[in-house]
């Protein structure tokens, strides 16, 4: 084994170099160079692996054999000669780094009935309706949800779902997810709609979801002032590696009224240092060039140069801890959000990244920009999604608005 990558001296690993997985330790140690494991966690997952396969060998199991129930007996007797609980990083990163080389299988190729139709309903949404990941990811959620808590794992019958369970279903969700029950049963009822083009449920159960009434513009959008947007600005800490990668994340929001997601998706090559400009990729996979502003592209380069970990990656944006990989989703940029509002003591009702991308809209409203122009920054689809900005602008609203009958009360 390369010695020089986490131990310089050879003795200290000889005790470890037995078992099936000896001949994987080099490798491995590879793969957790490449992940951005430093060297003093890169030394202990190695010393664990080479632990696990000295009791393989002691077993008599070979490496193929290495499965989710194996590594849990393991674990279970490694828990017995430790004081503290032994954490599951090393046999994670090992079952991946084993996946990765096509040394075992991944597990959903030994997959439940639930897996089964989760993943048909999975290529249902892409293929036969097109629609985004994220939406999938939503619909995906409340299917499995759904179907883990009123059919289970162990007795999967869809024969068993009832119109019981559905109404009992949507009272329980509405408990939690209050503001966006709607969105809920929207994808519970696509999840129905699905089974019964199967032919796995009777028509009725499907018309017996709810539908939410949603009154349209009858609220005012949350967004933050001017002062409060530089306030929120200059609570970012611009010394640190994450404060510099979050300094970038808000600019991006506040400045070019950016989606989470699209952030999310950002590549090195998208951005356009010679012309000042950046490719973003929209919903629907509709790509849009927007200019590059001053401070924000002196933020992304002040976090490429001295903020970002070295990676594989092509995502601008990563991880600030091991292993340095892309954002799972656009949850970790509402987390940065939240994280600066909270820094800067502000309390919005609403506090995700959504927040600032119509704080930007509402400047532009009040910088005299018209509705077509903000829908075109905004990339909608439609102009009608701008219009809610509409009544942000009361000066102009005030002439529209006609006089009470009989006058004001005295």
């Amino acid at each position: 084994m390369e010695q020089n990558i986490f131990y310089s001296r050879p003795w200290i690993l000889k005790r470890y170099m037995r078992g099936p997985l000896s001949k994987h330790l080099e490798g491995f140690a590879h793969f957790l160079e490449r992940l951005g494991y430093s060297c003093e966690t890169g030394q202990r997952y190695v010393r664990e692996v080479g632990r696990l396969s000295i009791w393989l060998e002691q077993q008599r199991i070979c490496s193929a054999g290495l499965d989710e129930p194996v590594i849990q007996k393991y674990l279970r007797f490694r828990g017995k000669h430790l004081r503290s609980r032994l954490r599951r990083g090393p046999y994670t990163c090992l079952n991946e780094y084993l996946r990765e080389a096509g040394l075992i299988q991944p597990p959903s190729c030994q997959s439940s009935p639930l897996d089964d139709y989760l993943r048909a309903y999975h290529d249902h949404l892409l293929q036969n309706q097109g629609l985004a990941q994220e939406t999938v990811r939503r619909h995906l959620r409340v299917a499995k949800t759904f179907l883990e808590r009123r059919v289970g794992h162990d007795s999967f019958h869809l024969s068993q779902i009832r119109l019981q369970d559905i109404v009992q279903h949507i009272l329980e969700r509405s408990q939690r997810v209050h503001s966006s029950i709607g969105t809920e049963t929207s994808s519970l009822r696509s999840f129905l709609r699905f089974l019964q083009f199967r032919g796995d449920i009777p028509d009725d159960l499907v018309k017996s979801v709810p539908r939410v009434r949603h009154w349209g513009h009858s609220n005012l959008p949350s967004f933050l002032s001017s002062e409060q947007v530089r306030k929120l600005i200059e609570q970012c800490d611009r010394f640190t590696p994450v404060g510099k990668r979050d300094m970038a994340i808000v600019l991006l929001l506040a400045r070019l009224g950016l989606r989470a997601v699209e952030i999310c998706r950002l590549k090195l090559e998208d951005i356009n240092w010679r012309e000042g400009y950046i490719t973003v990729s929209g919903k629907h996979g509709k790509r849009s060039r927007l200019p590059l502003l001053d401070d924000v592209g002196h933020a992304i380069a002040d976090y490429l140069r001295y903020g970002r970990p070295c990676c594989l990656t092509r995502n601008v944006f990563v991880r600030s801890v091991p292993p340095f990989r892309p954002f799972a989703s656009s949850c970790t940029v509402a987390n940065v959000v939240r994280k600066a509002l909270s820094r800067a003591g502000l309390t919005p009702l609403k506090r995700g990244a959504h927040l600032l991308r119509r704080t930007f809209a509402t400047q532009m409203l009040k910088q005299g920009a018209s509705l077509a122009e903000i829908s075109q920054i905004l990339r909608h689809q439609s102009v009608d999604t701008t219009t809610i900005y509409a009544k942000i602008d009361l000066g102009r609203l005030r002439p529209v608005a006609h006089q009470w009958p009989g006058g004001c009360p005295s």
